[in-house]
């Protein structure tokens, strides 16, 4: 579930996004109704929605159980672009500020997604066709799994963290597996640089105290 627009929490944003395995819908708490859905688009077949999230303007990324992530201008609309998954469950999606990125969560990796091509265009707006990006792929590394004894990862919701929310600007990437906060420096990611990551044993520095 999510605010119609990013931050809308902020802006006393009453509306709320949600998803359905099959369903996109707006709720509206102040319908005096039992159904309080005041938008929807119901698929006929099964794309298997997990997560959303907003921008600013209302736009939507959908990501879904089969890893893939649809964008759309506005909720009761067709997707404009299906962007491509890896074919794992996406259990958490953020946006970037400015909507120019999407880090979609799976259990042991991240996906960083870029929604913009050509010029000034981007795949809440327009098809992207065959300008669909490649997903950048971020995980820990087997020597990093291996010195900090991770046996497992299992991560949370990923997010893009803010230097300074007046200019709108991200500066990491972080999530966590464990006791383990894995930090990515965004815009190094941004370029392709996958390993720019640092981590963290939350677990050591309480027992440092």
């Amino acid at each position: 579930m999510s605010t119609t627009v990013k931050n809308g929490q902020e802006n006393a944003d009453q509306l709320l996004v949600g998803v359905s395995n099959r369903a996109v819908f707006t709720l509206d708490p102040r319908i005096n109704k039992k159904v309080k859905a005041a938008a929807e688009k119901i698929y006929k077949t099964n794309p298997m929605f997990s997560q959303v999230t907003t921008t600013f303007k209302g736009g939507l990324a959908i990501g879904s159980m089969d890893g893939q992530i649809r964008l759309y201008s506005k909720v009761g609309q067709n997707a404009k672009t299906l962007l491509p998954g890896l074919g794992d469950p996406i259990r958490a999606i953020d946006m970037s500020m400015d909507a120019k990125w999407v880090i979609a969560t799976t259990q042991t990796y991240l996906l960083l997604v870029p929604t913009c091509f050509g010029e000034d265009k981007n795949g809440f707006d327009h098809a992207m066709g065959k300008n669909k990006p490649q997903p950048r792929k971020l995980q820990i590394q087997v020597k990093d799994l291996a010195k900090y004894k991770i046996r497992t990862v299992d991560f949370t919701a990923a997010r893009f963290n803010q230097f300074n929310s007046s200019n709108l600007e991200e500066t990491s990437i972080v999530a966590s597996t464990g006791p383990f906060i894995i930090t990515w420096n965004f815009k190094k990611v941004a370029k392709g640089l996958l390993k720019a990551y640092q981590i963290k044993n939350t677990a050591q520095s309480r027992g440092s105290k």
